[in-house]
């Protein structure tokens, strides 16, 4: 509100300081005295109203830089979240594949003893390639005459594997 009433108020001042209670005289000196009061009066008016506008302007620089950092902040901040989303997706999808089908669980007799591993036939049958399985792991067992491919059971959780719930 001052800054409105500043300009009027300093130019009222200036102006009426330039009357006096002498008799009014009509002479050169007075008129070139009153031209160069109402000149530096239109400078100053001319000054206080261009550091208005600087100051306005100033205060429209600082306001549109605080609108594209929060636009930036905003931004990065989606990102960060897509980013988050991804991973998280990727997590899963890692996660599934390390997930092994509880019906393919097979408990053998054996001359050494009982082995406990995954059938290899019943693996890709359920959609689980055991190309993706290590191959550390792989065993070839023999059982009541018969030769199977079994993927051990411990020698895969050692290395990640889980089995899915029944």
């Amino acid at each position: 509100m001052f800054k409105f009433l500043t300009a009027p108020v300093l130019a009222a001042s200036i102006a009426l300081t330039g009357f006096s209670t002498a008799p009014a005289r009509a002479n050169n000196d007075d008129v070139a005295g009153f031209v160069a009061g109402l000149a530096a009066l239109a400078i100053i008016g001319i000054a206080i109203n261009e550091s208005q506008s600087n100051q306005k302007e100033k205060a429209r620089k600082k306001s549109k830089k605080k609108k594209a950092e929060r636009h930036r902040h905003q931004i990065e901040k989606q990102q960060a979240l897509a980013r988050k989303k991804a991973n998280a997706r990727l997590h899963a999808k890692k996660a599934h594949r390390k997930i092994l089908p509880a019906q393919c669980l097979r408990v053998l007799e054996t001359r050494n003893g009982t082995r406990r591993g995954f059938g290899a036939r019943c693996l890709n049958r359920f959609g689980k390639s055991t190309a993706a399985l290590p191959q550390y792991c792989k065993s070839t067992i023999r059982s009541r005459g018969q030769v199977r491919t079994l993927y051990m059971a411990r020698c895969l959780k050692n290395a990640g594997f889980r089995m899915s719930r029944i």
